[in-house]
């Protein structure tokens, strides 16, 4: 044992949870002290938390101390300089430890003036966090320590606020970089609410924070855990435009902590389990036919795609190459637009077309008497869009769900699975399986060529909008709402 681990730097008990501390300035701490505000940082539990620093020392857990991470700088990733002064991980520490009696193992992984533009998957702070977050757990197994589970603790947004970015682009970034954090091993995301601007430049907070909100509200990943920072500016606790005394970081710490374990003590139905690896499916409608084009309602008449509408599966193949690496299942409608769409992109896949399979349940609605009419047409004849023999709404979401249902269980965690259908269908099986919380009015028209893709993981269900052949997919990846799906 080394004279580090003798003064504390080792945990008595070998069952741990692995902390990630992540985010911007006010998780790597600022904190001071003042004759006005003169509380410090808090002593650290005996223990209750610990350092791995896989920077500068990878080979040796520290007794937990302030500034916490003062020494993890990588100048090829995350790199804070000598900024850091006081955190708010000892007073979340020794909450969460006084809760729950189980230590944790923190790693620092935070950056001052960061904006989740530059935590997306392949940055070098991404690329930083996960190698971080790897090393500790290979030292702890290494080690015969049993990590009970793996959060991350975050903490970040200002700098968004400083750039204007919106807030649907700020969820739609901050899920691809969970979902790459989850790729890792991350169990479940502890989510601080960034507080409010106290300068002169006219910056406004409260879009970023409102956006955070609402992805605690939709993504069964994520817990809020404190909404103290915004309060802090009115109690005179802000020492400049951005950070805190060091009072109000041991409030925030204290009160994230409290609300992380009595989560974490929770009812069985939420406590965090370890988790598989999700299952991920995409959902292509077909390319544009002459159908489509006309407004003629097609339904369940079998009509071939266009030339267009085989360029638009060309580009929807070309964007499955950089959105997943590879397709382990493709499952059609037997409809030939839908078919030879999949054949399209299996071809540019790699992926043998014998392979292909036909279901049955991704037949497009029926519309009866309505199919091969124009809009006119339509409005002339059944103007309150009643059509004899039309399949009803219901039944398509029963339908969709049901296929959804069949492929889920004969998938294995960790695939991807393609799934090319109809625009009704696939309307049909993201309202059942978001339990209907995803409307059309929130997720738009599923156009010709575009695609959605379904995190299946526990029962938990999250719905994108990944690629729309009309513009860059950067511009239509937008967080749909979520919730569980149970089998």
């Amino acid at each position: 044992m080394t004279t580090e681990e003798q003064k504390g730097g080792c945990p008595d008990r070998k069952t741990v949870d692995l902390f990630l501390f992540a985010g911007q300035s006010n998780m790597a701490g600022r904190g001071i002290t003042t004759p006005e505000h003169p509380q410090g940082a808090p002593e650290a539990t005996p223990g209750a938390g610990f350092e791995y620093r896989a920077v500068s020392d990878p080979l040796r857990l520290y007794a937990l101390s302030e500034p916490f991470g003062r020494f993890e700088n990588n100048p090829a990733g995350i790199d804070d300089g000598d900024k850091k002064t006081g955190s708010l991980v000892t007073a979340f520490v020794n909450a969460y430890y006084e809760k729950t009696g189980v230590p944790i193992v923190g790693v620092s992984a935070s950056v001052g003036g960061s904006n989740i533009g530059q935590w997306q998957p392949g940055s070098a702070y991404l690329k930083d966090t996960a190698m971080r977050l790897a090393a500790a757990a290979d030292f702890l197994s290494q080690n015969g320590y049993d990590v009970r589970h793996r959060f991350l603790l975050w903490c970040q947004g200002e700098s968004d606020g400083d750039l204007g970015t919106a807030p649907a682009l700020y969820r739609q970034r901050f899920d691809a970089m969970l979902s790459a954090l989850f790729d890792c091993g991350i169990e479940t995301c502890f989510l601080i609410r960034i507080g409010r601007y106290n300068g002169d430049r006219g910056f406004c907070y409260e879009t970023i924070g409102e956006a955070q909100e609402a992805i605690a509200a939709s993504d069964g990943r994520v817990q809020m855990v404190s909404r103290l920072f915004p309060r802090m500016k009115e109690r005179g606790l802000m020492k400049d435009a951005f950070h805190y005394y060091q009072q109000a970081y041991n409030e925030v710490g204290t009160d994230a902590g409290l609300h992380a374990a009595e989560w974490v003590n929770g009812l069985p139905e939420k406590k965090p389990v370890r988790k598989q690896k999700p299952v991920f499916i995409y959902l292509l409608r077909h390319g544009e036919t002459n159908w489509n084009r006309e407004g003629r309602l097609q339904g369940r008449t079998d009509i071939p795609l266009n030339a267009l509408g085989r360029s638009q599966v060309r580009q929807a193949a070309e964007a499955l190459t950089t959105l997943c690496p590879s397709i382990d299942r493709i499952v059609s409608s037997p409809l030939q637009r839908a078919w030879e769409s999949a054949r399209i992109v299996a071809k540019r896949l790699g992926f043998p077309e014998s392979r292909i399979e036909s279901e049955p349940l991704l037949t497009e609605r029926s519309y009866g008497a309505g199919e091969g009419l124009t809009a006119k047409e339509r409005a002339i004849r059944y103007p309150d869009n009643r059509y004899p023999d039309m399949e009803s709404y219901d039944d398509v979401q029963k339908r969709g769900r049901l296929a959804f249902e069949q492929i889920l269980q004969t998938s294995c965690p960790g695939q991807n699975i393609l799934v090319t259908a109809h625009g009704s269908i696939l309307r049909g099986l993201i309202t059942a399986v978001t339990a209907g919380t995803a409307s059309e009015k929130e997720w738009g028209i599923f156009g010709n060529g575009s695609i959605y893709r379904i995190r299946w993981e526990n029962g938990s269900i999250l719905a994108q909008a990944v690629y729309t052949p009309a513009r860059p997919a950067e511009e239509t990846r937008l967080v749909l709402p979520g919730g569980d799906f149970q089998l």
